[in-house]
């Protein structure tokens, strides 16, 4: 009976399966720059606007004395402009495109305090998001309300400011990983290399978050009722910008550097809420990741709305990115399947052909070619039958075993029945279909001599 050579070269659709590494991202990146603010200064009443204003110090008390947010009054915090200079993204055909989100935690200090814990975060309000954010991008929003309107209870007001890049679409990944890492030990040779480098380099995205925290800075506005002559964050009405700067280092530029940051060299363009450079007010400053939230007076109170919270919003996309997942991680379960299920064959094929095809050896020789054949093959009919999932990826088709049971049988001289049964028995069974094999072979070689 002739049997056809199903070999085929696996190392392309190895290369194939290595190439998924690309798209694994790497762990979560914590880079949140060196974040400052400052607040716009109003010009003095009977002094005609000007085109852009001046930006004050952050505990500058004097600068806007008649802008005073007072106990009673209706306040409102409003996310007016942003701009994002870089993130950390793999590279993608035609840029790098990145999700961003914009979470605020805005609460009065009355009955609550600062909350520094990982939890603030998922907490938090959300109050922007954007799949589709390149760098050097301002942000595609305008004066998003971010906290109230509220009556102002007097009592100090902590405000905390994250930019994310997040890595919902990593979710897709899960369900591949954990499917490569279920068929773990029952890997055959030639492709576990390949599925254990994807367990061991997912090993990240299954236990955790991979965001990226692109800012991060927490301040404290206080009631304009202080004493003190030292200054301090007084709450009044205004445009406020927050700068982050990539390069943390203070003071004069060093050999080679960039010019550092410099806040006397922009100010704000009041209508159009975005940052230019003081000496040339026609070009929009683009060297930093900035925001601009402004504090507004004065509109009327409404009754609290349901907000999205970060970690409600990330969960939605998380879902919809694993069922998305899962269709590829059933994708290549079957495609992994195929690669190991042509291994298999083609060694078990291989190994007994050597076998009905050696010349004059020794029955040592072939008994040990026939033992390396019998376990192998035993092996992998009581794969076909086990009642775990991750052992059947990749094992023998009833076809497949039947011609190899036919080849056996021309080996041995056993029927494919008591070879089907032995190799489903015991050591002493399959011993006997190894000395079958060897009483073949010399018969054989009589015969011929």
């Amino acid at each position: 009976m002739s049997i056809p050579d199903c070999r085929c070269d696996l190392f392309p659709r190895i290369t194939l399966l290595f190439m998924l590494l690309l798209l694994l991202p790497g762990c979560a990146v914590l880079n949140e720059g060196a974040v400052n603010y400052r607040k716009q200064k109003f010009t003095p009443v009977g002094v005609a606007p000007q085109d852009t204003l001046e930006l004050a110090k952050k505990f500058d008390t004097e600068a806007n004395k008649n802008k005073l947010i007072l106990k009673g009054d209706v306040m409102s915090v409003h996310l007016s402009q942003g701009f994002i200079k870089d993130f950390s993204e793999l590279p993608i055909v035609g840029g790098r495109r990145g999700e961003i989100a914009i979470v605020v935690n805005v609460s009065s200090l009355k009955d609550a305090e600062m909350n520094f814990q990982g939890t603030a975060l998922d907490s938090g309000r959300l109050v922007y998001y954007d799949d589709d954010v390149r760098r050097n991008q301002y942000l595609n929003f305008a004066y998003i309300p971010v906290y109230g309107p509220v009556q102002y209870d007097g009592y100090p007001l902590a405000v905390q400011i994250y930019i994310i890049e997040m890595d919902a679409g990593d979710s897709k990944l899960k369900p591949l990983l954990q499917t490569m890492a279920s068929i773990g030990s029952s890997l055959y040779a030639p492709a576990a290399p390949v599925l254990s480098l994807l367990d061991s380099l997912g090993s990240a995205i299954l236990s955790g978050n991979t965001d990226d925290i692109i800012m991060c800075y927490h301040m404290t506005f206080y009631p304009g009722t202080g004493e003190l002559e030292a200054g301090y964050p007084v709450l009044e009405t205004g445009n406020y910008i927050l700068v982050r700067r990539e390069n943390r280092n203070e003071g004069p530029a060093q050999q080679g550097e960039k010019p550092r940051f410099d806040w006397d060299r922009v100010t704000i363009d009041p209508r159009e809420g975005r940052l230019v450079w003081a000496d040339n007010q026609k070009m929009f400053f683009t060297d930093e990741t900035y925001l601009v939230f402004q504090v507004q007076r004065g509109f009327p109170a409404g009754a609290p709305t349901q907000t999205t919270t970060y970690a409600s919003m990330r969960k939605a996309l998380t879902d919809a990115a694993q069922k998305s997942g899962q269709e590829l991680a059933d994708a290549l379960k079957a495609y992994s399947g195929e690669i190991i299920n042509t291994s298999i064959y083609n060694d078990l094929h291989s190994k007994i052909r050597e076998i009905i095809n050696s010349g004059c050896i020794t029955d040592a020789a072939t008994r040990y070619l026939a033992w390396n054949f019998v376990s192998d093959f035993a092996t992998q009919i009581n794969r076909m039958k086990s009642d775990d999932e991750s052992e059947k990826i990749g094992a023998l088709t009833d076809i497949q075993r039947d011609r190899l049971l036919s080849l056996l049988s021309e080996a041995s001289g056993m029927t494919t029945e008591a070879l089907t049964t032995a190799l489903e028995g015991t050591h002493d069974t399959q011993k006997a279909i190894v000395e079958a094999i060897v009483t073949t072979k010399k018969t054989a070689a009589k015969n011929t001599s």
